[in-house]
């Protein structure tokens, strides 16, 4: 048994396998050329990289023709330089792939005296792979290097390992003052939001991916805001080794924004003390009706008074609404409904009638430019069911539901009151509450169906588009 075979335990042609299994994860093959014969003896990995058939007869020129030209005469004349000199050989070539791709090898040559002559032998490994990244590592670098934001490595940590010339023209900071530092540490100043930082710890405690945009202070104390897209970086086992963060000055997009913001606000406060101008002043209107009830004695003058301070204080709702919300483009309806219906109470109840209002409201913002046609029209439904449905009765009761359906939203408002003998007679009725109904109905753009039968009460099904 061979020595080999002794030291390790393994007999050659177990060894052999392994080395060649070896030897075709990594793509490398060995040859070996004598001058006095001619013979290049390859091994069978090198046969596969050329696409060699397993009896094809092999020479260095036969090798050398899958080679690009200008390579193809680099390896010719190292042969011959190292047949006359014995000066090895070590570089890279570029061989001809399928269908015109290229591929990388690397090929060592060595050179040994063998009788008056010398002996060429080495080895040739498909490095494409490697070739590739490297050129990938090289123009990420290149980027890194000369893009204007700041690129940021730290290691686990947070301690800074690496910095590109971005981050100095940024910060000022040069790279020596940044080093071993922790970017927070160094850049973070008085008005650096804490809930900014307390999120940025957070994600690198999780060790996430994220992006925030946080206060920072150059060398010279300048404030500064930047985007930073921060991810951590692992190790081939997947545990995490540190962080990379590219840093982008966004400081004119956050002062625009912040300009934009203070302009909307004072927008927005001077709509709401135009909304809160026009709900004061449709409230004196309204408490000058009042205070000429006192003065009119004639039941339907008296009625016709009543009647359009519950208007007024219908649209006055939605201005006081509006004042309130934080929104200025649309109201919510609940809270609409409530006042509505405790200032229709207050203003038409009969000390002899207890009205019970069941209500099924779907939570619903009316749009500001809607909100008034609608408010008048719940209104008009309400006071004609107080004034009239109920007539000659100690109780009542009033239903409303409103539902917002995929595409309209449909209002009934029903009560158990008397009814009405001619439902058609009142549809075409002269009376300004029904015409107003009717009017409000069309400008939302709406269809009404009324409901009635004597003694069973009255309904009003109304169905809005959304568009």
């Amino acid at each position: 048994m061979s020595s080999k075979a002794d030291r390790t335990g393994l007999s050659p042609i177990v060894l052999s396998r392994i080395l060649a299994e070896a030897a075709s994860e990594i793509g490398l093959g060995g040859w070996e050329y004598h001058p006095d014969s001619g013979r290049l003896i390859v091994t069978d990995e090198v046969r596969r990289m050329f696409t060699l058939y397993q009896d094809e007869l092999i020479s260095a020129d036969v090798l050398a023709e899958r080679l690009i030209p200008e390579d193809r005469l680099r390896l010719l004349e190292a042969f011959h330089i190292a047949l006359r000199t014995g000066e090895g050989f070590d570089d890279l070539l570029r061989m001809r792939g399928p269908y015109g791709s290229q591929r990388w090898i690397r090929v060592i040559m060595h050179t040994e005296p063998e009788g008056g002559t010398i002996r060429l032998f080495g080895s040739v490994q498909d490095v494409t792979h490697t070739k590739r990244a490297q050129d990938e590592i090289r123009q990420l670098s290149l980027v890194a290097t000369k893009t204007n934001n700041a690129v940021i490595i730290t290691d686990l940590a947070g301690r800074t390992v690496w910095v590109n010339d971005g981050f100095t023209r940024i910060t000022g900071y040069p790279h020596s003052e940044a080093l071993g530092k922790k970017p927070g540490a160094l850049l973070q100043g008085p008005d650096t939001d804490p809930e900014t930082v307390a999120r940025v710890r957070d994600f690198l405690e999780r060790q996430v991916p994220f992006r925030e945009t946080i206060l920072n202070y150059g060398k010279d104390g300048r404030p500064y805001w930047i985007e930073m897209d921060i991810s951590p970086m692992s190790d081939e086992e997947g545990h995490c080794t540190g962080f990379i963060a590219i840093e982008t000055e966004v400081t004119e997009r956050v002062r625009f924004q912040q300009e934009l913001q203070r302009s909307l606000s004072e927008k927005s406060a001077l709509l709401k003390e135009v909304h809160h101008r026009v709900k004061n002043n449709l409230a004196i209107i309204s408490g000058l009706f009042y205070l000429e009830l006192d003065n009119v004695q004639d039941e339907a003058a008296r009625d016709l008074l009543l009647d359009s301070q519950s208007r007024i204080r219908s649209m006055a709702l939605v201005h006081e609404l509006v004042y309130r919300s934080e929104s200025l483009a649309e109201i919510d309806l609940n809270p609409y409904l409530d006042g509505l219906i405790h200032h229709v109470e207050r203003t038409l109840r009969r000390n002899t009638l207890q009205v019970t209002i069941r209500r099924e409201v779907d939570p619903i913002k009316v749009p500001l430019d809607r909100s008034v046609p609608l408010a008048l029209l719940i209104n008009e439904v309400l006071v004609n069911a107080y004034k009239h449905a109920f007539k000659g009765r100690e109780r009542g009761t009033l239903h409303i539901r409103f539902s917002a359906l995929p595409t309209e939203w449909v209002l009934f408002i029903a009560d158990d009151g008397i009814g009405m003998a001619d439902v058609a007679g009142a549809k075409t009725s002269g009376s300004l509450g029904l015409q107003l109904i009717r009017t409000l109905t069309e400008q939302l753009q709406g269809k009404l169906v009324i409901h009635s039968e004597p003694g069973k009460g009255t309904s009003f099904d109304f169905r809005f588009p959304l568009n």
